[in-house]
């Protein structure tokens, strides 16, 4: 019974959206997304603008981002999701790597700002299409780096919702550059494993990767035997601190959401939340047990439930 309560739930969401595809340009590339709003007659005047999870089109993993605009739509927020150039249904060769460049350094480009435009046209296409005059940008991953960077410089945007952002560009992580506190905790579970048969059978048989192995180990031994440190506060994302202080200093809110079993997590927790001495200008919320991509519904409707009430609280003159 509880699964069809939850499909009822889902049916009732969508019977009081609409939606539509809707395209706009930027920089001579014709950009594609869907616009879902009330089906009342008239938009709230606060609209919200989700974007890429990297290069995933603008459906998200597991379809969050549809999930996430058909609620909010339901609520009264007419939401736009939109594929950024060469991503989905938009124009663009961004998948293409120049000169042989790696996956990494294009998620670099992205965490650099490469999508900032691409936000900035579609800011202004949801505005000119509903009666919004203020945006809410929301993203996850190299999304929510975008939707920083566009905070940062649209007068329309008055709060941004981050989930599972990188502070450091993905071409900076390393096993050599990875934060201490990951290093002892995958030391010690390996110093775990050395009591178990499974574990020495796949060292033996070439099913282990001795390049991880090797590299924990050392990074342990260096740091814990030599005391000799990295100094990962360097490597971290230079735009986005930028970006992150102009928002700041704007005054608009901002909310930093991460699932507890996710790297950036670490990240953020061991190099960003340090250098606000207990008083970040920021909300910060953790999904207890979740992974990056949020796999399990249960994950999913903590992360909804949370973004709605931070929501509620944030624009209070919109019924949620």
């Amino acid at each position: 019974m509880a699964g069809l309560g939850s499909a009822r739930s889902r049916y009732d969401e969508v019977s009081r959206t609409v939606q539509e595809t809707v395209s706009f340009s930027c920089e001579g590339y014709e950009l594609r997304g869907s616009l879902h709003r009330p089906a009342a007659p008239e938009d709230g005047d606060t609209a919200i603008v989700i974007l890429n999870q990297g290069p995933l089109d603008r459906s998200g993993a597991h379809r969050l981002s549809v999930k996430c605009a058909r609620r909010w739509a339901a609520r009264g927020f007419p939401v736009l999701r939109f594929d950024a150039r060469g991503v989905g249904d938009s124009e663009g060769d961004w998948a293409i790597p120049e000169n042989g460049a790696p996956i990494k350094m294009l998620y670099q480009n992205i965490e650099e700002g490469a999508w900032t435009l691409d936000t900035r046209a579609a800011i202004d296409h949801v505005c000119a299409a509903t009666s919004a005059r203020n945006v809410v940008l929301a993203g996850v991953c190299g999304g929510a780096v975008s939707a920083l960077h566009a905070a940062a410089e649209h007068p329309a945007v008055v709060a941004v919702i981050m989930v599972g952002m990188p502070v450091r560009p993905w071409a900076a992580i390393g096993i050599d550059s990875i934060v201490a506190s990951q290093v002892e905790h995958e030391a010690k579970g390996y110093v775990k494993k050395l009591g178990k048969w499974y574990a020495w059978r796949r060292f033996f048989t070439g099913e282990s990767d001795y390049r991880v192995l090797w590299g924990i180990g050392s990074r342990y031994v260096r740091e814990r035997v030599f005391g000799a440190s990295n100094d990962p506060l360097k490597s971290l994302n230079a735009s986005m601190l930028r970006s992150f202080r102009a928002v700041q200093g704007s005054g608009k809110r901002m909310l930093f959401v991460f699932p507890e079993n996710d790297y950036l997590w670490v990240e953020f927790r061991d190099l960003f939340l340090p250098t606000f001495n207990d008083r970040p200008p920021f909300d910060l919320h953790i999904i207890p047990g979740a992974n990056h991509t949020f796999t399990e519904v249960a994950w999913q409707e903590q992360l909804f439930s949370l973004l709605e009430h931070w929501l509620q609280s944030q624009m209070p003159a919109v019924r949620l």
